[in-house]
Formats: C-alpha cells, sequence, structure tokens
C-alpha cells in the first residue's frame, strides 16, 4: 500500500509543471458542467433534497480538501525550490 502512496506522490510531482493548464481544464470542465446542470435545472433537485446533498457533499469536499492538500503539498515539495518563484534560500537571496 505505500508503494501506490509513493507512485501517487511522484505522479504529483511530475505533474507539477504543469498545475495552471491543469487548474484552466479543470475549471472549463467544472463549468460545462454546471451550466449543463443548470439547463437541465438539477439546481431545484439539489434544494428540494438540500439535508442529503449537506450529507453527501460534505465528507466528499472533505476528502478533496484533503487530497488536494496531501497531494499538492507534496508536489510542491518534490518539485524542489526553482519551482516555487520568490522563494528565498539560504542566503536570502531572491532566485
Amino acid at each position: 500500500m505505500a508503494e501506490f502512496f509513493g507512485d501517487l506522490e511522484r505522479l504529483a510531482a511530475d505533474l507539477y509543471p504543469y498545475r495552471w493548464p491543469i487548474l484552466a481544464g479543470v475549471l472549463v470542465v467544472l463549468a460545462a458542467i454546471g451550466t449543463y446542470g443548470y439547463r437541465r435545472q438539477w439546481h431545484f433537485v439539489v434544494w428540494e433534497r438540500r439535508r442529503v446533498a449537506i450529507i453527501v457533499g460534505t465528507p466528499l469536499l472533505a476528502l478533496a480538501g484533503f487530497l488536494a492538500w496531501d497531494l499538492g503539498g507534496v508536489a510542491a515539495c518534490a518539485a524542489g525550490s526553482e519551482a516555487l518563484p520568490g522563494d528565498r534560500g539560504p542566503s536570502g537571496a531572491r532566485g
């Protein structure tokens, strides 16, 4: 099991330089899903069943936040300080 999580961490570190294009793609997909759902009037269905939406959505949101924090943090550390703009090295010089 540890090897699996190690592989995920290495994958996240390899994808770190592409984080902005990936974010743009994810936002486009989410906007498309939101537009489709709005046209199909899913928001009314969710509003009518808001208790179920909260009970299901809260753990999913917590899981997504944890995975983003865990895998994203590992990617930032594994990419090295040269990938982090404005990072000050031991000498205090910008670079």
